[in-house]
């Protein structure tokens, strides 16, 4: 009994021990329990190293569990194998009993996924948890960032932000073979990251040839793919479109447009560089509800100047297009520049005067390169079809299009329908068989 009696005693004394209690300042003894400059700092859980630091001054407070720490550099934070932060700050307090350490004052903070500056912040080592409540600014994910706020999780790499603006290559590198430099994009929105993928609500997104606005904007960086989805609205130099969802392939140059797709092709002059405009949707019509009013032999010069532009292919860039269908799929490479028109398209322009042209297919391929369009029927049918303000009305098996300026050349198979006489030529004579978009059948 004396035994237990004395050990229990010495246990007590050692609990009680103040190994720092002749560094302190006589005159401070309610303040803190010691004062130690120019530190080098290590400390251990069991083997663990938590962390380590070189620190101008350390103040050990009274209760012996909290060590505020000033001037810290070359610091390094391991809560854990997944997180490891180095630290640089004006000042900061350890909590040995929480495992908790907090920058009140903020300063610099880094690991293997971030590399920032913020006003203030808190690792909580038992969670493998940071935390900044205010505004940071540095690099995430690749790229610059500017943020609302930061939170990260090491054991999956998550991490939730309050708006956020972000720059920086869409894919973290190029297709094996490529060369030059990645397209740099701005992303912004409230949202949050898991590895290498960013999600964005209320988002936006921006390169040098590209708007992109959604209600969600997923950013995989591994793939190179930006996926918008929710009321999308997309802005190029030649097109603009509504879609409830595009992915845009970075490395493929590719972009897929689903979900009722209303695209406006831009008027030729007006192709300059992107801007965010009204997309107005096509309204679908059935080609048998339209009528055309065949040209006027009264008609003024001015009418007769308007009605050979509608046939004309000089004016098939000169005014915007509006496009439906269900999906677009569109590869914009250089030398490599063609699409796909799925799921019922449908075309219409207006021209000056009320005129117009209207066209319906099952579906169409479009030759960047060539400069042509394919529009081909329904297997089995013939439902290609162009219509125009003059009555002129073609159907068609398939068609091909050329669509350079100043080429009226098109052909077919199966071509039928009627095209309007001019009444101004030899005899009232139909001129040669010509589409609503001014193309000459050979």
């Amino acid at each position: 009994m004396g035994a237990v009696g004395g050990i229990t005693y010495g246990t007590q004394r050692l609990i009680h021990l103040d190994a720092f209690a002749k560094l302190r300042e006589r005159d401070s003894m309610d303040r803190f329990a010691a004062n130690i400059e120019n530190v080098s700092l290590t400390h251990y859980y069991r083997d663990r190293l938590i962390a380590k630091a070189d620190v101008g001054r350390i103040v050990l407070l009274p209760d012996q569990h909290n060590i505020r720490m000033i001037n810290v550099r070359n610091g390094r934070y391991t809560a854990d194998k997944n997180l490891i932060v180095e630290f640089e700050g004006e000042n900061a307090v350890y909590d040995s009993g929480r495992k908790f350490l907090d920058g009140p004052n903020g300063g610099h903070i880094k690991s293997k996924d971030f590399d920032l500056q913020v006003r203030q912040f808190q690792f909580d080592e038992i969670r493998s948890r940071i935390f900044v409540p205010s505004e940071i600014q540095g690099t995430l994910g690749g790229g610059k960032v500017k943020a609302a706020s930061f939170a990260y999780a090491a054991k999956d790499r998550s991490w939730i932000v309050g708006h956020t603006v972000w720059t920086g290559p869409v894919a973290m590198t190029l297709e094996p073979g490529q060369t030059g430099q990645r397209e740099q994009w701005t992303i912004s929105g409230d949202g949050g990251g898991k590895n290498d993928i960013f999600t964005y609500t209320n988002a936006y997104a921006k390169s040098k040839d590209t708007i992109v606005k959604a209600q969600k904007i997923i950013h995989d960086r591994k793939a190179g793919v930006i996926t918008a989805m929710g009321k999308v609205t997309y802005f190029s130099a030649k097109a603009n479109m509504l879609c409830e969802k595009v992915i845009i392939y970075e490395r493929e140059k590719r972009s897929v447009f689903t979900g009722d797709v209303q695209m406006v092709i831009k008027a030729k002059d007006q192709q300059t560089e992107p801007k965010e405009e009204e997309v107005q949707p096509l309204r679908p019509v059935v080609p048998d509800g339209l009528a055309g009013t065949p040209p006027d032999p009264k008609r003024t010069a001015e009418q007769k100047k308007l009605d050979d532009e509608l046939r004309s292919s000089q004016s098939a860039r000169k005014y915007p297009v509006q496009v439906r269908a269900d999906k677009i799929e569109y590869w914009y490479k250089k030398g490599e520049r063609r699409a796909i028109i799925s799921g019922a398209p449908e075309a219409f322009q207006a021209l000056p005067g009320g005129r117009w042209r209207r066209l319906w297919t099952y579906q169409a391929f479009y030759d960047g390169e060539l400069e042509t369009l394919k529009l081909t029927s329904k297997p089995g049918q013939r439902d290609t079809r162009m219509r125009d303000s003059i009555g002129d009305d073609v159907t068609a098996i398939w068609l091909i299009i050329s669509t350079l300026e100043d080429d009226d050349e098109w052909s077919g198979k199966e071509v039928r329908g009627k095209m309007m006489a001019d009444p101004d030529d030899d005899n009232g004579t139909p001129p040669p068989v010509r589409g609503p978009i001014g193309a000459r059948m050979r």
